[in-house]
């Protein structure tokens, strides 16, 4: 079995190389036909006065078959065009949409031109079609140097975007992993099976820190993930770190989600909390579902003097986590933190598309 396989880790799939989007989703094709029809009415108004609607009507018709039946071919064909390079596949779609232009070009006069005269059978004028054919290529090669620099855009975005999530990461755990090291050393002579335990908590910590940061994993893996770091922290707080757990009994433990949802939110807790304690206190984790969202909480008491350092990297810590995030979701999951008398109170929200019932 993988190492993947064995701790749950499945990357998202891969959207392919192709710069042309899905002309198979419904969003786009109804932006094409609006801009379609925008464009014909534009060029209506560009004859200038007066104003014929039986002109808009046949240029509208003859402009949104172009769009919906180009839109229909490279839907088809966009697995086969993926496999060419932007600058073939930017071609062959050029010359698909021409090829479509010239046949309904051709039909569209024709039958505009029997409607007019009772003739079913006509020679189509070259000088329409010519129109016809000189716009389409413009269009036509504008959008797709436009769809192309979208592409390189957002592949620029994604590379960048990873590597910020994987500078968060690695900002996330320096200390931690240094504490962990210190304790197992310390059990290596007196407690050698507490030691081998805490080397196989780390591990699988560290295996999940460091592999693909766009990995989803089950509820329940980061929940057992969280409690082995917190079983690592117990060697070093003992009896003052505790953690109450609650779930709803709606929530599906088996939902994907980030990896690394929420063990960085317990670290914090504990580094910016129990810490710096003497007596320590208690860690409350709760999880419910909020509309169409997981909604989990952490809630932590506070030393009533930190200082001023300490403060300052408890809120790094939540806008590293805040960014990861936002880096992953967007702006559909929202991390807030705010602090009640003693208390730090962090509550992520992270969509789901269906809830279990």
């Amino acid at each position: 079995m993988s190492e993947a396989k064995r701790y749950g880790l499945q990357a998202q799939p891969d959207s392919g190389n192709s710069f042309l989007p899905d002309f198979c989703n419904a969003r786009t094709v109804f932006l094409l036909v609006l801009s379609a029809e925008l464009f014909a009415f534009l060029l209506v108004l560009a004859n200038g006065p007066p104003f014929y609607w039986d002109q808009l009507g046949t240029l509208s018709l003859m402009v949104q078959l172009i769009t919906l039946c180009s839109a229909l071919l490279l839907c088809k064909l966009r697995p086969w065009l993926a496999g060419f390079t932007p600058l073939r596949a930017g071609l062959l779609s050029y010359v698909m949409v021409l090829l479509v232009t010239l046949l309904f070009s051709v039909l569209i006069s024709m039958l505009d031109y029997w409607m007019r005269s009772g003739i079913v059978l006509s020679v189509p004028s070259l000088a329409v079609i010519g129109r016809d054919m000189t716009i389409s290529a413009i269009v036509s090669a504008a959008l797709l140097r436009l769809l192309y620099l979208q592409h390189q855009q957002r592949q620029h975005i994604e590379t960048n975007a990873e590597a910020r999530v994987q500078a968060l990461l690695a900002r996330m755990h320096p200390h931690f992993l240094f504490n962990s090291l210190n304790s197992i050393a310390a059990l290596l002579r007196k407690q050698p099976d507490k030691a081998e335990s805490a080397l196989e908590d780390l591990s699988d910590l560290l295996r999940v820190s460091l592999n693909d940061n766009r990995s989803m994993r089950s509820l329940q893996q980061e929940i057992q993930l969280a409690k082995h770091y917190l079983d690592i922290e117990a060697l070093r707080l003992g009896d003052r770190l505790k953690v109450d757990w609650s779930w709803s009994d709606q929530i599906d433990m088996n939902m994907a989600l980030p990896a690394l949802s929420l063990q960085p939110l317990l670290e914090n807790a504990v580094y910016h909390g129990i810490e710096g304690l003497e007596h320590g206190g208690l860690i409350k984790v709760r999880g419910e579902w909020q509309d169409a969202n997981l909604k989990l909480t952490v809630e932590n008491p506070l030393p009533v003097q930190a200082s001023a350092s300490r403060h300052r990297g408890n809120q790094m810590a939540i806008a590293n986590i805040r960014e990861r995030l936002q880096l992953v979701y967007g702006k559909d999951a929202s991390l807030n933190m705010r602090l009640d008398q003693g208390v730090c109170h962090i509550e992520l929200l992270i969509p789901q598309a269906d809830r279990p019932t």
